[in-house]
């Protein structure tokens, strides 16, 4: 038996839906604004609201290709702004890949393991649970032995 939802629970999924729909096709100004396209929608809402939704769905501005700011999920942004030397000095630093039951343990060269944690982080790949890093070494945790597989063989692929 269904537990019936709150009319506020329904309104705010709708609200955090039509955002989502906002964030993919909308260019970005304020969250003032925002509140105003929300309203042209029919919801009734404010700006700290607003910014309470953005922070529930991870969405930031980010300035596009076409040079209009638009919303996105973080982990989509910090892809799209991943510095192109991290990707090469990731390249550079990495010395071992091995895959250990459900996590996957990156050996680097001395001091570059935070580096190859922001590109692995920046990757914002599916499998991976949580990103740890020390000095020469980076664990990434996964649900499964399966997705371990997976992302020992991205890793080893040159990060597809």
């Amino acid at each position: 038996m269904a537990i019936p939802q709150s009319p506020e629970k329904s309104i705010r999924r709708a609200r955090l839906q039509a955002l989502l729909d906002f964030a993919h096709t909308q260019e970005y100004v304020s969250q003032t604004a925002l509140v105003d396209w929300l309203a042209e929608k029919g919801f009734r809402t404010n700006q700290p609201q607003v910014s309470i939704d953005l922070q529930a769905l991870n969405l930031v501005p980010f300035v596009a290709e076409d040079g209009k700011v638009y919303l996105g999920r973080r982990s989509e942004v910090i892809h799209r702004q991943l510095p192109e030397r991290y990707v090469k000095l990731f390249a550079e630093s990495v010395l071992d890949v091995q895959a250990i039951g459900t996590a996957v343990i990156v050996h680097t060269i001395p001091n570059c393991a935070q580096a190859a944690a922001t590109v692995i982080d920046g990757n914002a790949w599916p499998e991976a649970v949580a990103v740890l890093y020390g000095i020469n070494s980076v664990v990434i945790l996964t649900a499964s032995e399966e997705h371990a597989q997976k992302l020992l063989y991205r890793i080893e692929g040159g990060l597809a």
